[in-house]
């Protein structure tokens, strides 16, 4: 028998229960990207400076998103640093 078995401890249901939502919900999610994806493939065109580019409008929204994201956590890592600096 492996040593962490012991017939005396009930196993703990409710980490399988946590399992099974985030396995629900990530699930739920990637369905919805799926369909978020499906319904924005048109091409649409985009100008910036000199330069035009030519890509679905999922694509489009998901580089938008991912662009912000860091530059939130850039400016986020940044005042961190900054305020702990300041506090030395």
């Amino acid at each position: 028998m492996p040593p962490e078995y012991n017939p005396g401890v009930k196993p703990d249901l409710r980490k399988g229960r946590h399992m099974h939502f985030y396995l629900i919900l990530i699930l739920a999610l990637a369905g919805v990207a799926v369909i978020f994806i499906i319904q924005n493939v048109a091409a649409v065109d985009v100008n910036f400076l000199f330069w035009t580019v030519s890509l679905s409008r999922a694509l489009l929204i998901i580089f938008t998103l991912g662009i912000g994201f860091l530059l939130g956590w850039f400016l986020r890592s940044y005042y961190s640093y900054r305020n702990a600096k300041m506090r030395e």
